[in-house]
């Protein structure tokens, strides 16, 4: 049973991004400027629309414009996204570069890749909503008991969940290199007994991501209070740029993890 080293792997995850940061930019900023633009596109459409909650009431004549607008930007960046982890696992693991046309290429890997990822979500989903309601069922019973409950066994199942959901991630990286007889079993079989170090890890990374995702407002807020620069929406670019980082950073961590417990590679 290999037990992964949580916090030299987390240090080996920022050395592998910076050192492949150029490849990674040219494989993916193809992706990005669609994306960048349909989610522009549907912050700008959404904002003239005006709000959807008017004094508690729900403006449904707006959410019947905005909704299609924001359904095509999650399906878009969904594509984007799946096809970029792809590209990027591939890379790493097998050395291959796409060129050209073949960076926007959604074949048959990508849609498995991105289905294999809608059911660990919607596990992930049921799994905390069944949390949450024992929980709710517990505080209804008795204020005290449910505070216990929460605290004592809430906290610690839902932390538990989160590294049992990235054992079953790593089915996303073979599926990524094509290989569809590896199951969601085979990927819970090789990272037997890592699930609190495997959810460790996915904390510290969630503290980068936070502090990350901080830069985007706080540059945007900068920008309009020196008044250098008067473009409208500067702040969703460099959000994008963030989003890609970060999520550059957690398509990395899983090949690393692939790279652990299926190649052996320490």
């Amino acid at each position: 049973m290999k037990k992964i080293p949580v916090f030299a792997t987390f240090g080996k995850l920022f050395d592998a991004v910076v050192e492949n940061i150029v490849p990674a930019w040219h494989m993916t900023w193809p992706w990005l400027v669609p994306m960048g633009l349909v989610r522009l596109w549907a912050e700008v459409f959404t904002q003239a629309t005006g709000p959807i909650v008017v004094g508690n009431i729900i403006q449904w004549d707006r959410i019947q414009f905005t909704a299609p607008i924001l359904l095509f930007n999650f399906v878009v960046a969904t594509l984007g996204t799946s096809a970029m982890a792809v590209m990027w696992h591939r890379y790493i693991l097998l050395g291959e570069q796409r060129e050209g046309p073949s960076r926007m290429r959604v074949d048959g890997t990508v849609m498995r890749y991105l289905g294999v990822g809608l059911l660990i979500t919607l596990f992930m989903f049921g799994a905390s909503f069944a949390l949450g309601l024992v929980g709710t069922i517990a505080s209804f019973l008795n204020i005290g008991l449910g505070l216990v409950v929460g605290l004592l066994i809430g906290v610690p199942a839902f932390i538990w969940l989160i590294g049992f959901v990235v054992r079953l991630q790593i089915k996303l990286v073979a599926t990524a290199l094509g290989q569809a007889n590896f199951t969601f079993g085979n990927a819970l079989d090789l990272t037997h007994g890592n699930t609190w170090r495997l959810a460790g890890l996915f904390v510290l990374l969630s503290v980068v991501l936070v502090i990350l995702s901080l830069v985007g407002p706080a540059a945007d807020l900068a920008l309009k209070a020196i008044a250098i620069l008067h473009i409208a929406y500067a702040g969703e670019m460099i959000h994008s740029l963030v989003n890609w980082f970060q999520t550059l950073l957690a398509i990395t961590l899983l090949t690393m993890l692939y790279e652990f417990f299926v190649e052996e590679k320490a």
